[in-house]
């Protein structure tokens, strides 16, 4: 959402009215740095200023992930524009598969003491 490639394509989609449906899938981390310390505003917000229509969903609820889309394709086929859509997926673990740092910072002293030397 901070890369000026993505600002520019929900741009143009809007200005071009393409059929486009723009998903972030929001796991409050980008890589191993927490979201929220290197992201300014409320990501909704910022793609309503672009003009685009734009929702907040829970990223774990399959019903509301496949309703919400239906709705958003339905909008890009019909000739309506792009979309928006912000699903919140927070996971327990880090961003790759055996990734400590989650644990780390839920229990630090617990977890450093299985990846310390012996």
């Amino acid at each position: 959402m901070n890369q000026g490639m993505l600002l520019e394509s929900m741009h143009l989609a809007v200005v071009w009215n393409l059929p486009v449906v723009f998903v972030c899938k929001d796991s409050q981390w980008a890589i191993t740095t927490v979201s929220a310390t290197v992201t300014g505003g409320n990501l909704v917000k910022r793609a309503e200023g672009f003009g685009l229509p734009a929702r907040e969903i829970n990223g774990t609820d399959v019903e509301i992930v496949w309703s919400i889309a239906q709705e958003s394709l339905e909008r890009a086929r019909s000739g309506k524009g792009p979309t928006f859509l912000l699903a919140n997926c927070p996971h327990p673990e880090g961003h790759f598969l055996g990734d400590p740092l989650l644990r780390i910072a839920r229990n630090p002293v617990k977890e450093m003491q299985k990846v310390a030397p012996h």
